[in-house]
């Protein structure tokens, strides 16, 4: 796969403003439209070359044409390129510091090297075991407390992360620990841990395939989402797993979230569990499948996925529903939630970096890229639209209400489980970490120090 060639553009659109309904999640600030050129209107064979320092060389070619009976154009392009290296120049200051650090580079470095700047450089690693790093010289401010370096341990099991915290053979955790484990360090090691929590940017899913024919009925997708206890869930799982708010689409406490007495509005999110499930055996008997035999596809990963699933299972149970739980390495879970699309119900997940709600919540249209319910719906489409160009705070809340309902409520296309919350020990003496509300954020470690 190669990007388009200079020889082969008409012309360049660009639109400004955000277009997620249209192009997908992460679309919010315009799109620029590549048009090439057309076979029936441009015609021929053009053939460029160039070069330049670095022994720079490049070479585009371009045919195309039309079949002898005018109704069939065809087109053939190929680039090639060839060029080496930047090379550092030990008589300028910056490279000389470079040439220090590193050594006098050739021109094969990129192949056995890890290249970058930042405030630490590679010094080797193991997959699947740890990454480790020392201080770059050229990057910190002097005076200034840093890290010598760092060594990251990849620990899949909760338990392995925790008893590295407790035995301080770690003295941080980014991903988050229960308020169980958070409890027994405390109580273990007193002021020797600090705690830090958030809300967290990420919420777990139960994502129905409506290619299959039971989760194309939306009565059987309304019947799963009210046969779950939100509210008692949060209780209970919130000391044992990673999950804790009860909310809608948008991430919880932003002025556009759900409140308490707007989110009871929804199915599946009133106090009252027995009507709930009540009302779930109704629908469920009513689109003939009172015995639903649901497949659901579920991620090998303790915190939280397997937690919340096995919980999803025992709702679902209340309900009538037998649902066979399929449980696999994050490999093939993610080949089946993406590529294969053999599941009823999977769980997914919806965890962003930046707080962006507007842009975040397009995670449940149909046409976004990273949905997986396989649906269209072209109501909640044009929601969509309307929130992108809505300026007023009050009438945009309205409209986010209103995709809420159809999304969650009307149609049941998406099903929210828990947002997660985010709860971190470590170590008293590291200091200068503040907590962010995702995982993807504040691992750089350029701002911490270690006090002993």
């Amino acid at each position: 796969i190669m990007g388009n060639l200079s020889q082969d553009i008409d012309r360049v659109e660009v639109v400004r403003g955000p277009g997620s309904a249209l192009y997908g999640a992460g679309v919010d600030a315009g799109v620029v439209h590549f048009i090439t050129k057309d076979p029936f209107t441009h015609p021929g064979t053009t053939v460029s070359f160039s070069g330049g320092e670095r022994s720079f060389f490049s070479g585009e070619m371009r045919h195309a044409g039309v079949t002898g009976n005018g109704k069939l154009g065809y087109k053939i392009t190929g680039t090639y390129g060839t060029a080496n290296d930047w090379e550092l120049d030990p008589n300028n200051e910056h490279d000389a510091q470079q040439i220090a650090i590193d050594g006098v580079r050739d021109t094969d470095y990129m192949k056995s090297n890890v290249n970058g700047t930042g405030p630490f450089t590679f010094v080797q690693s193991q997959p699947g075991a740890f990454v480790e790093g020392k201080k770059s010289a050229s990057y910190h401010f002097e005076g200034r407390p840093y890290l010598d370096g760092f060594k990251a341990i990849a620990a899949p099991k909760m338990a392995v992360r925790l008893q590295a915290i407790r035995g301080d053979r770690a003295a941080i955790e980014f991903r988050g620990f229960p308020p169980k484990a958070r409890d027994d360090l405390v109580k273990a090691l007193g002021d020797k841990i600090t705690v830090q929590e958030s809300d967290w940017n990420c919420v777990l899913l139960a994502t129905p395939n409506q290619k299959r024919e039971s989760m194309a009925d939306k009565r059987v997708r309304q019947a799963l989402t009210l046969g779950v206890d939100r509210w008692g869930g949060s209780k209970y799982l919130s000391q044992i797993a990673i999950v804790k708010t009860v909310g809608g689409v948008m991430f919880p406490n932003h002025p556009l979230a759900a409140t308490k007495e707007e989110l009871t509005k929804l199915k599946g999110y009133g106090e009252d569990v027995e009507a709930s499930r009540a009302e779930a055996k109704k629908l469920l008997a009513d689109a003939g499948h009172s015995d639903l035999k649901v497949d659901f596809s579920n991620r090998g990963v303790d915190q939280p996925y397997k937690v919340v699933g096995t919980w999803l299972v025992d709702q679902w149970r209340k309900v009538g529903v037998d649902t066979a739980q399929r449980v696999q390495p994050s490999g093939p879970f993610y080949d089946t939630l993406r590529k294969k699309k053999d599941f009823d119900v999977s769980i997914d997940f919806n965890c962003q970096s930046v707080i962006n709600p507007i842009a975040d919540m397009t995670k449940f249209l149909g046409s976004a890229g990273n949905n997986y319910a396989n649906f269209e719906d072209p109501a909640l489409e044009a929601i969509y639209t309307k929130i992108e160009q809505e300026g007023d705070a009050g009438k945009l809340r309205e409209l986010v209400r209103d995709f809420e309902t159809r999304a969650l409520s009307d149609e049941a296309s998406g099903i929210v489980t828990l947002w997660w919350y985010k709860i971190n020990p470590y170590r008293s003496y590291v200091k200068g970490w503040k907590i962010a509300p995702s995982h993807y954020l504040a691992q750089h470690l350029d701002h911490i120090w270690l006090d002993k």
